[in-house]
């Protein structure tokens, strides 16, 4: 066997792995296992056979890495032909020396840069960066990364949605729990809070802020948070919650991942302030929503002084003005903040209103 000349195996339904030892067939001159259902890994070992002029391993499922020991087979002359297989990774550049081989072909190996374009390979592109195929539905704009490897983007679609939050104070306790409402995804979901905790549920809570990061089956994750347990929230013209109430933050309009502490029609609650209808008939916000100016009317009788402030979903005031007149316009520019709700404080010695403000 070892001074075998030709080994032609070519379209004989073959099954498994290409054995190490034909790397001991160093007479061979043709090694044709082309057209048959070979797996496994193409064996460094066939770089032993200098002496090779055809080399086809074509129409298989052989997988891996294109060995670089095959750039030692430097005798080939007819063929060199590894198409239609499942290789993957970089062309090794020593393997430029088979581009003047009569018949060369890597091609419709979609693992490989380009699908296995050898020509491109010989014309000295870059293959960091060149488009190939990971076999996997999941992912999307598959690249030859600068490891080798062919990693493609995860295609998070369709992507994960906030539905709704339901806040809720246990009845004669500080304690509380968040839970989630989720759509889409793909597959099952994990849901992982900064306190340690899982799941879409959350109970006995100490007052506080909590955020979760969410991840789907195939890895696709997003952050939702933080939510304010233990500050609870009323609605204008209307009695104060009281404690055990639910309170529900419909997302609607909203961007998937902008997650308000507050329902867009509430405010904080303020316990050292008043609030009355005829106090917030006195002020009105326009345009509301607004891209760009918003103006803030008022139309107060026997007060000193006035102070508007704007603060955002977690409470952080943005901008504010201080004025001495009972009618007065305020002019706010909202520009440079991301779109979103905003809550305008007016603050007298009368008592303190406060109006929602959208910014588009």
């Amino acid at each position: 066997m070892k001074t075998l000349k030709w080994l032609q195996l070519q379209g004989n339904n073959l099954t498994g792995e290409i054995p190490n030892e034909i790397g001991n067939l160093k007479e061979l001159n043709r090694l044709e296992l082309n057209v048959n259902q070979l797996s496994g890994e193409i064996p460094k070992e066939i770089g032993n056979l200098t002496n090779l002029t055809w080399l086809r391993l074509s129409q298989n499922r052989l997988q891996g890495r294109i060995p670089i020991e095959l750039s030692n087979v430097n005798n080939l002359s007819r063929f060199f032909q590894l198409q239609n297989n499942l290789l993957t990774g970089c062309i090794p550049d020593s393997l430029f020396i088979h581009c003047d081989v009569e018949s060369h072909s890597l091609s419709s190996n979609p693992g490989l840069p380009w699908g296995g374009d050898f020509e491109r390979f010989c014309n000295g592109e870059d293959q960091i960066g060149a488009p190939c195929d990971d076999d996997s539905p999941n992912t999307i704009n598959d690249i030859i990364t600068s490891e080798c490897e062919c990693k493609g983007e995860i295609n998070c679609n369709p992507s994960i949605v906030l539905d709704k939050v339901i806040i809720k104070r246990n009845k004669g306790s500080v304690l509380g729990s968040i839970e989630l409402f989720l759509s889409g995804g793909n597959g099952n979901i994990t849901v992982i809070w900064t306190n340690g905790s899982k799941g879409l549920k959350l109970i006995n809570l100490l007052p506080g802020l909590y955020s979760c990061q969410v991840t789907d089956s195939i890895g696709c994750t997003i952050d939702f948070g933080p939510f304010r347990v233990g500050h609870i929230p009323f609605e204008d013209n209307s009695t104060p919650i009281t404690i055990g109430d639910t309170l529900i933050h419909p997302l609607v309009g909203m961007p998937h991942n902008y997650l308000p502490l507050y329902d867009i029609n509430e405010r904080p609650e303020d316990a050292n302030s008043t609030y009355s209808n005829e106090f917030l008939n006195e002020v009105s916000l326009y345009p509301n929503p607004t891209k760009d100016i918003l103006n803030v009317t008022l139309s107060i009788d026997k007060v000193e002084s006035i102070h508007i402030s704007i603060s955002n979903m977690i409470g952080s005031t943005l901008n504010y003005q201080n004025f001495i007149d009972h009618a007065l316009t305020a002019h706010f520019d909202l520009s440079n903040l991301p779109a979103g709700v905003y809550f305008i404080s007016i603050q007298t010695d009368r008592g303190r209103a406060i109006r929602k403000a959208i910014k588009t």
